[in-house]
């Protein structure tokens, strides 16, 4: 397989991966009271926080890695910030009932994978 076309498939999945596991901790935060517990919550976060590290890691060889991932978590965690904006018309990503805490955590995800694709290697 290509260099770049794996990377941008490795990018592109990575990306979906971090929203995706942003999105179950907050749905997992909501069920904390039915019976789940709160390390299901952690445990996302970690996840979310090794799923960076190997975007970060992947920059030093393949710039396109990170650059990817961190364009497609800004691109959908943006609208929830100004629903009304420019940028309102691109579908907005549900992120649960604390907005707050899940934007900031996909904007530190962008923004990490932002600075390594920068940086690279």
């Amino acid at each position: 397989m290509n260099t770049r076309v794996r990377g941008v498939l490795i990018g592109l999945g990575l990306g979906v991966a971090i929203l995706l596991l942003i999105e179950l901790s907050t749905i997992l935060t909501t069920a904390v009271g039915e019976g789940t517990s709160r390390w299901w919550v952690v445990a996302c976060y970690v996840a979310i926080g090794a799923l960076v590290g190997a975007g970060v890691a992947m920059g030093r060889s393949d710039r396109l890695v990170p650059a990817l991932s961190a364009l497609i978590v800004a691109l959908l965690a943006l609208p929830s910030v100004d629903p009304g904006g420019a940028v309102g018309r691109v579908p907005q990503l549900g992120l649960g009932p604390s907005p707050g805490a899940a934007l900031a955590v996909a904007f530190v995800a962008a923004g990490a994978l932002a600075y390594s694709a920068v940086r690279g290697g």
